[in-house]
């Protein structure tokens, strides 16, 4: 997202891995309008983590540690597929699989930013598509 501009040409996007990683994952508008929320590798880590992009000023930052995300110190941290920030963006929705077109997303998960908590929310192989808080955040739909 950051850098000078490229012409995009079927060569570059099919000859050579340049692209492989410059994918936007679960990309959210901020209740800003200004930042843009989404899925990113967390430096130094194979972990994805929810990032804040900045539109006006280009700079992007981490909004947590992937490595805090465990129900437990003994557990392992829980891998990030896709997200939906709650509207107030106090809530972070995780889904534990990645969705698909037709496929579920697997167990879902709620991080408090304010707390820091991470709760399951799901814990079953039922299938749940499409997760979404309701407008004043304190429901889910899936």
């Amino acid at each position: 997202m950051n850098g000078a501009a490229r012409k995009l040409t079927l060569e570059r996007i099919f000859g050579s891995k340049v692209l492989d990683d410059a994918v936007l994952s679960s990309p959210r508008w901020m209740a800003d309008n200004r930042q843009l929320a989404y899925l990113d590798r967390y430096p130094g880590t194979r972990r994805n983590t929810v990032w804040a992009y900045d539109a006006e000023t280009g700079e992007r930052r981490p909004m947590l540690d992937p490595r805090q995300l465990r129900t437990s110190k003994a557990d392992k941290p829980l891998t990030v597929h896709a997200i939906q920030l709650s509207h107030n963006e106090r809530y972070l929705l995780i889904t534990g699989r990645a969705p698909v077109r037709f496929s579920p997303c697997g167990d879902l998960w709620l991080y408090d930013f304010e707390t820091g908590r991470l709760r399951r929310l799901t814990q079953w192989d039922g299938e749940q598509y499409h997760p979404r808080f309701s407008p004043d955040d304190r429901l889910l739909a899936f």
